[in-house]
Formats: structure tokens, C-alpha cells, sequence
């Protein structure tokens, strides 16, 4: 089998499952217990904390779990909504490709009468900067943008937006969800609210993570027992804020080599296919992460793409995970302009652990799957 579709979600690292198994098994104590059992949990909860804390060079307090990437997203923008209202403040700035976990929220907060700026991409799928400033107003409470778009892999310049946000002095939230894994998180140091989901790079699933500047103030969706100083209630997920920390470790070792491998990969595939006349790229590749292929096929539907690829044991996708069901076009490939008429869309994203031989098979798959059509 071949698997190119990290995007929606990648592999649980053998070493993570092994840093797990004890809180899986025999170490299965509540953090919150008092007696030795509880001791043991709250130890590797808060070794945890302090592990990711150090990436982001934030204090542990400051690192915040939760139950998936969604739940980050929506537990910032939501406290910023509170703070916001408490100022006076009733505006945000988002985009019109962000994943629905900011598009969803962004548009129940409009029906509390909210405004809502979707700032457009430009051709090459990027955010201007001059946009964001060109959008703030006086009570604009939130800028809210993905660092790597989740579906056509295009790199937003957050260091440039930080910026603008800080001298604006209006919090910044970025979903940092398909970053992580393929980025330094030194790039994410300084911002307000960002937003991890471990099971994107070898983490488990069913956890999220949501990181914070000193003295952010948050307002809790989930309400309980008092955990996470009482911004998320709820017994903590310990076997997976354990993998959670193992996983980032892991993720953050050797980044480069494996950027460079996957750029190699991409770069291969991209020979194997360019004279396949039915296959466009979806957009120029100068802004777009190197583990992302995003493709048209002329003359097919998605779901027969899809298929035929199963059939021959390659794992891709048709665009976002989270919409995969969906029966309207990309709210991404709109935004751009792209209309899939008579073609089907093709997403492909890479891990390190893919291989040439791999990218050769997929090249072959696509170019048979092609010439049958045509007969």
C-alpha cells in the first residue's frame, strides 16, 4: 500500500505508542488522585507540558490540551471574542480558505452580529499583507489566519502578519495544524493563540493543543472538574498528552533532512508527470509547501480518480479530510477562482518515509487510470 495522505492524518510513531503504553496499561491513575497512581499521571502530564512549552519557548502554564485541532481553534477564537466584547470590540479578520474549524465558528459568532472579514488569496493562494492592515478597524478584536492551507498546501507569511497584528496590538490566532510538522515551531514563538493537532505529525488522534502567550486570556466552551487551570474541564487524555510531547520531539528532529527528502519526492513526481497533458497543477508551486500536491485531471470525476487509485493500493485524496463528504466544490478552490468542470481534484501529501519508488507508482497509476478513459 501506499500512503500519501498525511494531510489528513499520519501514522502513529512506533516511539510514540511506546511512550504511551504505560499510561495505557499498568500507570492508568487521574491526574487529579491524590495517592501515588494520580501522582504518576500528573508527573507525565506536566513533563509533558513543559516539553512542548520549550519549542514555543512559552511557560507550561501558557500550554493548554484538548480534544482535537478543531477544539484549539475554536477555544481561541471564542476567548478573543469574550475579551473582544468586553472592549467593545465586535470585528475580525480571517480568510476565505481557512479550515472550516475557523470558518464554522466565524460564521456562528456573525450571527451574534459579529463582522466578519474573509480576506481573498491572491493568484498565488497567499494572504497580502497589505490586506490584513487594509481590513483592521478600530474594534477589531482577532486576526485569525493558517499558517500552511490545509488543502492546496500554500504557505501564508505569519512572521509579516505578526507583525502587523503587534503593531496594531490586536491578538493573532494561527492553526498551525499542517505546519507543525514540516515547520520549526520557533516560527510560531510570539503569537497569541496557536493551535496543534498531534495526530498531523505521528501523534495521536482525539487530542488537540493549543499554545499561548503569556498573560492571553482564554474563556472556556468546556466547563467541569477544573482541569487545565480550569479552561477545559474534563479528565485529562494522559496516554496521548504523552505521545502528544513524543511526537512534536520527534517531529522537530532532523526537520530539514526530511523537508529536503520530501522535496526531492516532489520534485521527481513533478518529472513524472509533466508530460501528461490531462494533468494540471492547481496553482503555481512558488508559495506551496513541499509535501503538497495539489492537481486537476481533466475528463474524470473525484470519486473515480479516488477509487481506481485505491484499487491499486495508493491512499490519496480529493482535497480537505474534514470535507471529503461534501458535495459542494472546495471553498478554497473558489477563492481562487477554480471551478472543477469536467476534471477531478487530486491532493497528494508527503511524508518522509514516502519513497521515488512510491512517486514512480503513482505516476504510472495515474497515466493508466488516464489512457483508459480515453478508450
Amino acid at each position: 500500500m501506499i500512503y500519501v495522505d498525511h494531510g489528513a492524518t499520519t501514522k502513529l510513531h512506533p516511539k510514540v505508542l511506546e511512550e504511551m503504553m504505560p499510561y495505557l496499561t499498568e500507570e492508568y491513575g487521574n491526574p487529579s488522585s491524590l495517592h501515588r497512581k494520580g501522582r504518576k499521571a500528573r508527573e507525565a502530564v506536566d513533563e509533558s507540558r513543559l516539553k512542548i512549552a520549550s519549542y514555543f519557548q512559552v511557560r507550561m502554564r501558557n500550554v493548554y490540551f484538548t480534544g482535537c485541532g478543531t477544539e484549539s481553534d475554536n477555544l481561541a477564537i471564542e476567548s478573543a471574542y469574550a475579551l473582544g466584547k468586553k472592549q467593545g470590540k465586535n470585528h475580525i479578520i480571517t480568510t476565505s480558505i481557512e479550515h472550516p474549524a475557523v470558518l464554522s465558528k466565524c460564521e456562528e459568532l456573525e450571527k451574534e452580529g459579529v463582522r466578519v472579514t474573509y480576506l481573498p488569496p491572491n493568484e498565488k493562494g497567499v494572504i497580502e499583507g497589505e490586506d490584513v492592515k487594509g481590513a483592521i478597524e478600530e474594534d477589531t478584536f482577532l486576526i485569525s489566519v493558517m499558517a500552511i492551507n490545509n488543502e492546496i498546501g500554500t504557505i501564508q507569511r505569519i512572521s509579516e502578519i505578526k507583525e502587523i497584528a503587534q503593531n496594531y496590538k490586536i491578538p493573532l490566532h494561527v492553526d498551525a495544524i499542517q505546519a507543525i510538522g514540516h515547520r520549526e515551531a520557533k516560527e510560531f514563538i510570539g503569537i497569541d493563540y496557536v493551535s496543534l493537532s498531534p495526530h498531523k505529525f505521528n501523534g495521536p488522534k482525539g487530542i488537540g493543543i493549543l499554545i499561548t502567550k503569556e498573560d492571553t486570556p482564554l474563556e472556556p466552551l468546556i466547563f467541569g472538574g477544573g482541569q487545565e487551570r480550569g479552561y477545559r474541564g474534563g479528565t485529562e487524555n494522559v496516554a496521548s498528552i504523552v505521545g502528544s510531547a513524543k511526537a512534536l520531539e520527534i517531529a522537530q528532529d532532523n526537520l530539514e533532512e526530511k523537508k529536503k527528502k520530501i522535496q526531492k519526492l516532489k520534485e521527481y513526481f513533478t518529472e513524472k508527470i509533466e508530460d501528461i497533458p490531462e494533468i494540471h497543477w492547481t496553482i503555481s508551486q512558488e508559495c506551496v509547501a513541499e509535501n503538497s500536491i495539489h492537481l486537476r485531471i481533466e475528463g474524470i470525476d473525484r470519486d473515480v480518480l479516488l477509487f481506481q487509485l485505491d484499487r491499486r493500493g495508493i491512499c490519496a485524496s480529493g482535497g480537505s479530510a474534514c470535507s471529503a463528504g461534501a458535495l459542494e466544490e472546495s471553498h478554497v478552490l473558489k477563492s481562487l477562482g477554480i471551478h472543477l468542470e469536467n476534471s477531478a481534484s487530486l491532493r497528494i501529501t508527503l511524508s518522509h518515509e514516502n519513497t521515488i519508488e512510491e512517486m514512480e507508482s503513482i505516476g504510472e497509476a495515474l497515466k493508466e487510470i488516464i489512457e483508459r478513459r480515453k478508450k
